[in-house]
């Protein structure tokens, strides 16, 4: 059975359980930040009468390139939905 001390040998028991501020800088690099869209989105529905099988688009997209898009994501709808 593995001891629980067996990680911080060597480490003073003042130490122990104690982040340092090396630990602390490199948790708040490896914490990705909430992501947040750049630009308004569309929902677009991959099959239609399904709510819950939904996509986003950017509301940019205007005309033949929207229904392009929307066109090749309802094909594929097995992965995009």
């Amino acid at each position: 059975m593995r001891n629980l001390d067996d990680d911080h040998q060597g480490v003073p028991s003042s130490k122990k359980g104690k982040e340092t501020v090396a630990e602390g800088a490199l948790k708040e690099i490896e914490t990705p930040a909430e992501v947040q869209p750049t630009e308004e989105l569309l929902n677009i529905k991959v099959i239609p009468g399904s709510p819950d099988k939904i996509t986003r688009i950017g509301s940019h997209l205007r005309g033949k390139t929207k229904e392009e898009i929307v066109s090749c994501l309802r094909r594929n709808a097995d992965i995009f939905a």
